[in-house]
């Protein structure tokens, strides 16, 4: 797999963005119908839903955590099992059997520069508006960091750090109140990584709309398609687009992830900075692989991605036509098996190559990126 030397992406200024001259956001906006049957039929099909969630085993390792995936697939056809946590399958073990750090919320928010990492999420998930990032003074009662060392597994943990989400132009009013929840390390019998950061509402926050909900999932179908090059009228039909961005991004800041006081623990060092190369080495493989182009020879740039592989152009105005297609894309193109699901107040949309799996997590109330994950 052809890599490429990590930069830091330039971000554009603050123009406003062209809309792609293929028809994908406007018809999609304005012929939504059939999304919201979806939602409406979800909705009412409570029992369905119980029956998919019966479906789903819990690890045992994740007692009293976030619940493990999978999630019902948004257009409701896929209820197999896929084993992604958004926080790392031994955060029950390492918070039970673990030993306590004893960090503020400051050193916890600036630890393993997550917050870094989640700043450039939000800032590159949309060029018409900047988001900052910052702690909150409002301490959570389970806020607690704690590492985990034994069993082959080398973990960290940072649970419920405050943060809240302002307008750039208008810092001092917060528009989103929350915490981070992060987490480091792997298992290191199984090369498993548990690599995550995730900004997660508080209670206070009102849940997401329906339309919200749409909106976000429709951004997300244009972004991929941006990704696939197909957000181009004609040739070349490279990839493009915010989420472009914030794969750059992810893959420029990761290196600052690796925790920066491991102290004279010689062994615990060098256990973390074996780790962290094979992660980066993981991470660096599914970035370059969905941004090189030059994985494309020049004949197939001057198609469209639909021709790429031979697939009929999708119907803007059926999303799950749209989803199809760019699950067959990028398993054709790049082996990677593509999933968006919809999740409790998010999307997630996860990448996986093998035994490993690259997720994001999109916030409808931001319309923003807010967190990661690498397992």
């Amino acid at each position: 797999m052809h890599t490429n030397k990590a930069k830091s992406p330039v971000r554009p200024g603050r123009t406003p963005r062209s809309e792609p001259s293929w028809p994908f956001t406007r018809t999609l906006r304005a012929n939504l119908a059939f999304v919201l049957l979806t939602v409406l039929i979800l909705a009412a099909g409570g029992t369905c839903a119980v029956r998919a969630s019966s479906l789903l085993t819990t690890p045992s390792d994740q007692i009293g955590s976030f619940d493990s995936l999978p999630v019902y697939n948004v257009i409701g056809q896929r209820t197999e099992r896929v084993e992604f946590w958004p926080r790392a399958r031994y955060h029950d073990r390492a918070q039970a059997l673990g030993y306590p750090l004893t960090y503020t919320p400051r050193q916890a928010f600036e630890e393993n520069n997550a917050s870094l990492i989640l700043q450039d999420l939000l800032n590159y998930s949309n060029f018409d508006q900047q988001l900052t990032l910052s702690l909150s003074g409002q301490l959570q009662n389970d806020f607690a960091c704690y590492a985990y060392q034994r069993d082959n597994v080398v973990c960290r943990f940072y649970d419920n750090i405050p943060i809240q989400i302002a307008d750039s132009q208008a810092p001092d009013t917060p528009i989103y109140q929350g915490v981070i929840n992060s987490s480091s390390g792997r298992m290191i019998s199984t090369g498993r990584y548990c690599y995550s950061a995730l900004i997660t509402p508080s209670a206070a926050m009102e849940a997401p709309t329906g339309e919200q909900y749409r909106q976000a999932y429709g951004t997300l179908l244009e972004q991929l398609l941006q990704l696939a090059g197909g957000g181009h009228e004609e040739a070349p039909y490279y990839c493009d687009g915010p989420l472009m961005w914030v794969l750059s991004a992810l893959q420029a800041d990761f290196p600052s992830t690796v925790p920066v006081d491991l102290g004279a623990d010689a062994a615990e060092a060098a256990e973390w900075t074996g780790d962290f190369s094979s992660a980066y080495s993981v991470l660096e493989g599914f970035c370059s692989t969905l941004l090189d182009n030059f994985q494309k020879n020049e004949q197939l740039l001057e198609l469209p991605p639909w021709e790429q592989i031979n697939w009929p152009e999708p119907n803007p105005n059926d999303p799950e036509a749209v989803e199809r297609f760019l699950q067959e894309y990028y398993s054709t193109m790049y082996n990677i098996d593509l999933q968006i699901l919809r999740q409790d107040g998010c999307y997630l949309v996860l990448f996986q190559i093998s035994e490993h799996t690259l997720g994001l997590y999109f916030d409808p109330l931001l319309q923003a990126y807010t967190g990661f994950g690498l397992q």
